[in-house]
């Protein structure tokens, strides 16, 4: 019996989460940003005031980016405020496997304003610092692509049957009615728009599988380029939100 396109709708859209989309401006001084911002380039709030170096090359890693989750995303129940990333453009990690040490997260709680103090920028390679730029937030739902390993059998079955030649057709059709085109965007929660294939990942600790807490594409207003139109990916656990699983993809 041939399947009923709304039924299939229907199936699509249980698997809609919320996403934040994160949209970048250029600022023109980064002074204009305060320290628990959330940021493309500048500064970031450094809890320790200790600036992470590579385990590798042992250079300060360059500071990406940080958000500010309470004006961001304030519908997030997580034991921390602020998430600070930084990166060694120099060693290039692509995963967590093969790169310890050569990327950090750093997270914690939004500080009194007594103790917000002005770090000193740890990299020294200046053509590695992002473009100062704000950020702004949009709710919006989103959907996985169809290289999720998160998509089941049964759905990828029943829309090889609606269009038997193109089986992915059906779903992504779907998927664009209910969410809009894909776009390779910043964005907190939702779903990882994949350049090179799904991956998934389970915690170390307890096993469960991973969901996706950010992804950061190449943002070319802050100068910021993964390979070749890459995003990097960062996972979580939910019963172990601050510990984070790194990747990295790009043409």
């Amino acid at each position: 019996m041939p399947t009923d396109p709304r039924n299939f709708d229907s199936l699509v859209k249980t698997l809609v989460r919320p996403s934040v989309r994160l949209t970048v401006e250029p600022i023109d001084d980064a002074i204009d940003l305060a320290l628990t911002d959330s940021k493309f380039g500048g500064l970031p709030f450094l809890e320790d005031q200790r600036w992470p170096t590579c385990n590798s090359c042992s250079n300060g890693l360059a500071f990406i980016c940080q958000f500010n989750l309470r004006t961001l995303a304030p519908d997030l129940t997580l034991p921390f405020d602020l998430f600070s990333f930084f990166y060694c453009h120099e060693c290039m990690p692509m995963s967590t496997d093969d790169s310890p040490g050569m990327w950090a997260v750093r997270i914690s709680k939004l500080p009194g304003t007594s103790t917000a103090q002005l770090p000193v920028d740890g990299c020294a390679n200046e053509d590695h610092h992002c473009t100062p730029c704000s950020v702004s937030a949009a709710r919006v739902p989103s959907l996985p692509d169809w290289q999720d390993d998160i998509l089941s059998d049964e759905l990828r079955d029943l829309s090889g049957s609606l269009n038997p030649d193109e089986p992915w057709e059906p779903y992504q059709t779907a998927a664009a009615t209910l969410v809009g085109e894909p776009s390779f965007t910043s964005h907190i929660g939702g779903y990882p728009q994949w350049v090179q294939g799904g991956e998934s990942f389970e915690c170390s600790e307890c096993g469960e599988p991973l969901s996706l807490f950010v992804e950061i594409a190449t943002e070319l207003d802050a100068n910021l380029m993964w390979g070749d139109s890459g995003s990097v990916y960062l996972f979580h656990c939910p019963n172990h939100p601050a510990s984070f699983t790194f990747c990295l993809q790009c043409l």
